[in-house]
């Protein structure tokens, strides 16, 4: 495998050092369901990547609409408490538990359909920015509005 071409610095995080905060998603839009702890792998991988823990907001209430990630390598989800419920196009619900994982493939259109209160996920993309488009039964309708 060939050794990649970006620079990394090193990064030390400590949990006291972080906290949860509203974030937009990709396309700016913003993501009110959701908090995110930023882990600084972004800014020490010069953008190549980002990883991020995101819990439920108490309280509030699914779906998040059907979209697809664009201009995006991997996405890789690893749930860390609780549980989230994903609907694949193509592939059918899956409810991902404490300790499941899945790796959604750039481009594959999907609905996050239900969580639990107490969700924790750990959230590992490349790169640390990408695309976000509305789909509708996998047909791109317009940017992601959520």
């Amino acid at each position: 495998m060939q050794k990649s071409e970006f620079k990394q610095s090193l990064l030390v995080k400590h949990y006291e050092d972080t906290t949860f905060a509203a974030l937009e998603a990709n396309n700016g839009a913003p993501r009110p369901q959701f908090l995110y702890r930023q882990l600084g792998v972004e800014e020490a991988t010069g953008g190549a990547y980002d990883a991020h823990v995101i819990k439920g907001v108490p309280g509030s209430k699914p779906p998040i609409a059907e979209h697809k990630h664009t201009e995006l390598d991997f996405l890789f989800v690893y749930v860390l408490k609780g549980w989230m419920s994903f609907h694949y196009h193509g592939h059918g619900e899956h409810r991902l538990k404490a300790g499941d994982c899945h790796i959604i493939p750039p481009g594959l259109s999907h609905t996050v359909t239900g969580w639990s209160e107490d969700v924790e996920i750990l959230e590992i993309t490349a790169p640390g920015h990408y695309k976000t488009i509305d789909t509708v039964n996998g047909v791109e309708v317009a940017p992601a509005t959520a």
